[in-house]
């Protein structure tokens, strides 16, 4: 072999290294992620849903006025709906992050009602309420908008749920507030349409979800900051939960960090480092070139 068989060889295969040993493991994706601080206390959650079917989609609001009708719930998120339980997650759809509302559980046989207010401000000017749960004619709900605030009253009997969805999470740097006032705290209550006493028609819990598969409770009487993260961080694709998953664990609001998959050179990949394996071809690059020489 001459000298410039040699040399092409030589940038062939290191061309061949530096492709394999530079790309990411498999199975790896950048996931966004949504910080929710209360207090002192911040959570970093992902979002479900993987970018293949819109937040309308997944949530799935049907009323006797929707095709196919139901009776004024989600019929989408009938798995992860908890029975007198206020829920808050972020969703990846088609058309980007969405931050979800969604209260209580459809249920033919048990659950009372509830009223809940919100006043939401800091959302992006680009962004949309979606989903309106419920959207009826002369509904019993509140939903007013501004330029970049919201005020929701939700008033529900028993046995449906209520909520929302604002999609354009990704449109800004700002953090927007969630203030919610359950229960005895919201100028609505007790509502006169209930079925059964007033305490038997209240929120007892409200959480926060994530599609690694936590949930973490927040306190209901103080008011939650939501902002996307400043690092992107690189999640686990494989073994993420599906979007309709129960999730079981529930735990204290706790400051959480995920580990850094990538190690500390930013490359995933075992064996030679991309510079490791230059240096030891152009060794031998030099070698070869000094025998011909000789």
């Amino acid at each position: 072999m001459n000298t410039l068989q040699i040399v092409v060889s030589s940038v062939i295969g290191l061309v061949i290294v530096v492709a394999v040993v530079g790309t990411p493991a498999v199975g790896q994706a950048e996931t966004p992620t949504v910080v929710f601080t209360q207090g002192d206390d911040s959570i970093r959650v992902t979002p479900l849903g993987d970018g293949t079917r819109s937040v309308e989609a997944f949530y799935d609001y049907r009323s006797p006025a929707t095709e196919p009708e139901g009776q004024y719930s989600s019929y989408g998120t009938d798995d992860i709906q908890m029975d007198q339980v206020s829920q808050l997650f972020v969703y990846h759809g088609q058309s980007g992050l969405s931050l979800v509302f969604l209260h209580d559980e459809h249920s033919n046989t048990t659950g009372g009602g509830a009223v809940i207010t919100a006043d939401i401000s800091g959302l992006p000017e680009s962004g949309d309420w979606v989903v309106e749960d419920d959207t009826y004619n002369n509904r019993d709900d509140v939903f007013r908008h501004s330029r970049r605030s919201s005020h929701i009253e939700w008033l529900m009997n028993g046995h449906r749920t209520d909520g929302a969805a604002f999609r354009g999470l990704e449109e800004t740097n700002d953090t927007i507030t969630v203030a919610m006032r359950f229960n005895e705290n919201s100028e609505n209550y007790p509502w006169e349409e209930w079925e059964g006493r007033p305490e038997q028609n209240e929120i007892k819990r409200w959480l926060v979800r994530s599609g690694t598969g936590e949930m973490t409770e927040l306190a209901m009487d103080e008011p939650v900051e939501i902002r996307m993260a400043s690092d992107n961080r690189t999640e686990p694709t494989t073994e993420t939960p599906d979007e309709n998953t129960p999730l079981v664990n529930s735990h204290p609001p706790t400051h959480r960090s995920s580990p850094d998959t990538t190690g500390s050179s930013g490359v995933t990949g075992g064996g030679f480092g991309v510079v490791q394996a230059i240096v030891a071809l152009v060794a031998l690059m030099m070698f070869v070139l000094g025998r011909d020489d000789d």
